[in-house]
């Protein structure tokens, strides 16, 4: 049922009304959802109402540079299209001129390294060359067929120089010696042949065959029909060797310039080392 109008137009006056919205504006919120209908709010009223945060909101990102200083484009085909950045390029350029500098030293001191190396080998080698042609052994080659044919003409063989100064020169040797001052000069400066007598003995040959001291000489080293010219006979003086060749009747030796000298000996030829098909001991 209605409620009768006021005098004045206006709805009838309830003071407990009144007072409950006065409260209500004085505390300046409305009553919170869920309250139970009836109850008013308790506790302290806040000063304001705060405003909702506006809600967050992100730009459409768009071509530019970025704070970084990094080129970005949201079309990939632009951004493929794009040249690096020229201070990029300089960067790379300079560490690339940096580690090519560092590799073209290694490689140099590398190089240098070797061939200091190489030089200490050879110089080395060189060294030990010299040493053995002084001392311990040489190769010469055989320039003439006096030795026939236990040597034939370019035959090589090798020397052994230490051989002497470990024992005696014994008959029979093959030996190599400087050419005796007697002797006119020649391209040939070391002559090979063989012992036939040593300080003290006494040699000759008659009919054909060689005698040392009184007692004939059984050669197997001469090839048959090899025939020694009677000489004789001979006694070799003190430090002094008689030397003939092989090939007796192609052969310039002690025959002709007399014994020689122990002091010219250069060494005791032991190997025949070429060609390999006579290759062995002498």
């Amino acid at each position: 049922m209605d409620s009768p109008d006021a005098p004045d137009g206006k709805p009838p006056h309830d003071p407990e009304v009144a007072s409950w919205v006065r409260d209500i504006l004085a505390s300046g919120i409305e009553q919170p959802a869920g309250a139970d209908e009836g109850q008013r709010p308790t506790g302290p009223a806040p000063s304001a109402i705060e405003p909702a945060a506006a809600p967050l909101t992100v730009p459409p990102i768009e071509s530019g540079t970025s704070r970084a200083g990094e080129l970005f484009d949201s079309d990939p085909a632009r951004l493929a299209a794009q040249p690096p950045e020229p201070a990029i390029l300089a960067y790379d350029d300079r560490v690339d001129r940096h580690v090519v500098t560092e590799a073209d030293g290694s490689q140099k001191a590398h190089g240098l390294r070797n061939a200091l190396e190489w030089v200490a080998v050879l110089g080395g080698a060189f060294i030990v060359a010299l040493v053995i042609k002084t001392f311990l052994l040489q190769a010469f080659f055989i320039p003439s067929a006096s030795m026939n044919s236990t040597l034939l003409q370019h035959d090589r063989i090798l020397v052994n120089k230490l051989s002497y100064h470990l024992h005696d020169i014994n008959h029979g040797d093959i030996i190599v010696f400087k050419r005796p001052s007697t002797e006119p000069s020649s391209d040939v400066r070391d002559l090979v042949k063989r012992v036939i007598g040593v300080a003290g003995d006494t040699v000759e040959a008659r009919n054909g065959d060689l005698f040392l001291n009184g007692q004939l000489v059984i050669e197997p080293y001469l090839d048959e029909g090899i025939i020694t010219t009677d000489f004789g006979p001979i006694t070799i003086p003190s430090d002094h060797l008689f030397l003939m060749g092989d090939n007796r009747g192609d052969s310039h030796d002690s025959r002709s310039f007399g014994p020689v000298d122990e002091e010219l000996v250069v060494g005791r030829a032991f190997v025949r080392v070429w060609p390999f098909n006579r290759l062995g001991l002498l």
